[in-house]
């Protein structure tokens, strides 16, 4: 880069190695190094949304993800961080329509299948064909923890819960520092009537961190079961 500073894509990917060693700082000034010599470089934008997300910027990562998605609209990488956040929001309906257009745009990308079928996860909507999605990526990727995951929430949502847990078992092993999948594990184990263990499961969800609904659902979840237990 110092040989080439004109180079946008040294200048990106010195970016995403500063990001993915958690040096958000250095990381920024060399993606926004990018987009001066290249303002319509997409996939500088998704990266800076990344960076100002991972910092809690969540209005300007948005706009960011707008930007990657206006010079990019065939792309799926914008869709997809914009929906993410969206959905870690709560905002689950801006969040489907966003998946929604990266279908139209990849109609056979297997991350795009996934997005969308997490995402009627969450909503409790569309089950049926969320469960279809999902039973073939698992056809196709068996060991994906995502993927075991996802389909383990919606066995739970389709009241399937014994074969929820084992699919939400593997998910955590796979998975270790993952709150969501904790809280889906934990929720899945207090509808088996298994409260010691929903209560460590869900506890330690909260550690690990939740998106806004879900740390308002498992916080509910311990507070009824702590007032069950003194009464």
């Amino acid at each position: 880069l110092a040989a080439s500073p004109a180079n946008p894509s040294l200048a990106e990917l010195l970016a995403r190695l500063y990001f993915n060693a958690g040096q958000l700082s250095q990381a920024e000034a060399s993606v926004r190094h990018a987009l001066a010599e290249n303002p319509g470089r997409a996939t500088a934008h998704d990266l800076l949304g990344e960076i100002l997300e991972r910092r809690g910027e969540t209005a300007p990562a948005a706009s960011e993800y707008a930007a990657a998605i206006h010079n990019d609209p065939s792309g799926v990488a914008g869709y997809l961080l914009a929906g993410n956040l969206q959905m870690r929001e709560g905002g689950y309906e801006q969040a489907e329509s966003y998946f929604a257009s990266a279908r139209l745009a990849a109609p056979n990308s297997n991350a795009v299948q996934l997005a969308l079928a997490r995402c009627w996860a969450e909503r409790d909507t569309h089950i049926d064909q969320a469960l279809g999605l999902v039973q073939s990526l698992k056809s196709r990727f068996p060991e994906n923890p995502q993927v075991s995951d996802t389909l383990g929430w919606i066995y739970h949502q389709k009241g399937i819960n014994p074969l929820a847990v084992e699919q939400l078992e593997s998910a955590a092993r796979a998975l270790p520092r993952d709150g969501l999948v904790e809280f889906h594990l934990g929720m899945t184990l207090l509808a088996q009537g298994r409260k010691a263990t929903a209560r460590a499961r869900l506890s330690l969800a909260m550690k690990l961190g939740l998106p806004a609904p879900e740390k308002a659902a498992a916080s509910k979840a311990l507070t009824s079961m702590e007032q069950a237990e003194n009464r």
